[in-house]
């Protein structure tokens, strides 16, 4: 029977000469977390980890905007539109006849 590993200590790996991240002094902490993720001697979960942390700097977010200058909320134009929308006439259209020709 296999027991489980022992789950209430933390686990830490440790730090091999090999796992050192190459690095100038110039770099910034985007160089540095790129330099982690693309170096496969270290673990996974650190690459990964590095990977997640960077791309919130390489990739643009999608998030809505407010149209510059406009001072009313998003609440009162909705409530604008929605009493503009109810004021307006339905007007019924009679359908045309249609007009068939020979050929």
């Amino acid at each position: 029977m296999k027991l489980l590993p022992d789950l209430t200590e933390p686990v830490v790996e440790p730090i091999e000469p090999d796992h050192v991240v190459p690095v100038g002094a110039e770099a910034t902490p985007l160089d540095f977390l790129c330099a982690v993720y693309r170096n496969p001697a270290l673990p996974l979960s650190t690459r990964i980890r590095a990977s997640i942390a960077a791309a919130a700097y390489c990739h643009p977010r999608i998030s809505v905007i407010a149209a510059a200058g406009n001072p009313r909320n998003f609440a009162d134009e909705l409530e604008r539109r929605i009493a503009r929308h109810r004021q307006m006439k339905l007007i019924e259209a009679q359908p045309q006849p249609t007009i068939r020709r020979r050929i």
